[in-house]
């Protein structure tokens, strides 16, 4: 027979752990159900967790929590609708916001966090970020000029290119179909060669995926007033970066490879550090929402 904690329950467990409220987050090795994760399980480590801890530290939350990584996006947003109907009280949700920043599914709530952009991914992985990986990893003064202007290109390329792609997201998933996000960014590198995406590995995939939907197919929401680094799926920003590390690093010390975990978490704290010092605006304002509620 299996326990299941009513509401009151649920809404009481942050007293079970010291603390004022319990944070579920996504990621972590295994996926748990709403009802299993509310029950007490939940994953003991997560790379989602490391990036929420680092975000409250940095803009002064004044609260004590207790994070609780449960894996599955379906999951947290079942968790979700229980906060926003009020049927449990003294829970978080922080997880990424997806596509649902072009849907309006997002639920007005202090309680219930959205990352800025596609994914955490999406604020970690970016240029400046990437080269300051770089240049803790080489043992060179400085990243030799040709090289720095790889990796502006590189981004500046996928700027053009993801215009493109998180269209395409919206309109193959508007039919119930993945693009990119079934796939990820691995495919479409080969720091042997280029720090940018393969252009037409990109091409030869669109051609083959075309035919899962039905045309005509279109969106109505006007992507091109969205900057792709931030609203593309995250994951895709992610090889992007680690393809333009990777190359860089090959070339300046031969390095045969970087194994990604490490180049992830070196990332993610570069990250952290950096909105310690300067405060993210998006972020302090959901910090300052949550320090405002009882």
């Amino acid at each position: 027979m299996s326990f299941s904690r009513t509401n009151s329950g649920i809404s009481n467990s942050h007293l079970f752990y010291g603390v004022d409220l319990i944070v579920y987050t996504e990621g972590g090795k295994k996926s748990f159900s709403a009802e299993e994760a509310l029950n007490g399980e939940a994953n003991e480590s997560s790379i989602d967790v490391k990036f929420w801890s680092g975000i409250f530290n940095s803009h002064g939350l004044n609260k004590i929590v207790k994070f609780r990584a449960v894996g599955s996006k379906t999951a947290s947003s079942d968790i979700c609708k229980k906060i926003e109907s009020g049927e449990i009280h003294n829970v978080v949700v922080a997880k990424d916001r997806d596509l649902e920043f072009f849907q309006s599914t997002n639920i007005d709530s202090p309680y219930i966090l959205y990352t800025k952009g596609y994914s955490w991914e999406n604020d970690v992985f970016v240029e400046e970020n990437t080269r300051n990986t770089i240049a803790s990893l080489i043992t060179v003064e400085e990243i030799p000029e040709q090289l720095d202007h790889d990796i502006s290109v590189a981004f500046r390329d996928f700027k053009l290119i993801g215009k493109r792609l998180l269209r395409l997201e919206l309109i193959f998933q508007s039919q119930g179909v993945k693009f990119i996000t079934g796939v990820g960014g691995e495919r479409f590198c080969n720091p042997k060669k280029t720090p940018r995406l393969d252009r037409g590995k990109l091409m030869q995939y669109i051609e083959c995926k075309k035919t899962e939907i039905t045309r005509p197919a279109f969106t109505h929401i006007i992507t091109s007033e969205y900057c792709p680094l931030l609203c593309c799926y995250g994951k895709l920003i992610e090889d992007l970066s680690y393809n333009v590390i990777t190359y860089v690093l090959k070339k300046i010390s031969n390095h045969k490879s970087t194994p990604k975990s490490i180049v992830e978490m070196l990332m993610l704290d570069k990250y952290i550090q950096s909105v310690r010092d300067t405060n993210d605006e998006y972020y302090s304002n959901l910090v300052s929402r949550l320090n405002a509620v009882a």
